[in-house]
């Protein structure tokens, strides 16, 4: 006669059991793309990309070539 034995299982185990099961696998991805440019700024047109080069370019001419690579 062979006796069926249960065996212990913490607490964490049944809840990392319990996870597994409802957890549901798919190879969809669920992306939304969310416009966080504040509410003024909306709308307007970006400024010409030479100005924006010469204001990032501008602060790295006041540092050492070593620097300016790390930055880079």
């Amino acid at each position: 006669m062979a006796v069926e034995r249960e065996t212990f299982k913490f607490p964490d185990e049944l809840e990392a059991e319990k996870a597994q099961a409802n957890q549901e696998v798919s190879d969809e991805l669920d992306i939304q793309i969310e416009d966080d440019t504040p509410k003024e700024d909306r709308g307007k047109a970006p400024m010409p990309k030479d100005i924006v080069e010469d204001l990032e370019n501008d602060d790295l001419n006041e540092y050492s070539e070593k620097v300016r690579e790390r930055l880079r």
